[in-house]
């Protein structure tokens, strides 16, 4: 996926890529995500990212969690070669 970012959003972005230590592919990721990084009324920044970053690990959990049950339910099917692959995805099976 290629992305396009206007030179003064790339700059506002490598300034908190900056201020934070997180990586800008970091940063940009969490933007694309909806999220905003911004300093609280204490300057606290480290708290923030904390909390952020525990909510991606949540959402990353609960996606394989997801998964997980939609595998015990059969929703899934497992293939074991380039072959069975082939006869499922035509219905040869």
């Amino acid at each position: 996926m290629r992305i396009l970012l206007s030179e003064d959003l790339y700059e506002e972005l490598k300034r908190v890529s900056e201020e934070t230590g997180l990586p800008l592919s970091k940063v940009i990721e969490l933007r694309l995500r909806g999220y905003e990084i911004v300093k609280d009324g204490r300057g606290g920044l480290s708290s923030i990212l904390e909390t952020v970053e525990e909510l991606l690990d949540r959402e990353g959990l609960e996606r394989v969690r997801e998964g997980l049950r939609d595998y015990e339910e059969g929703k899934y099917t497992v293939v074991r070669s380039s072959d069975e692959l082939k006869g499922e995805l035509l219905g040869e099976s």
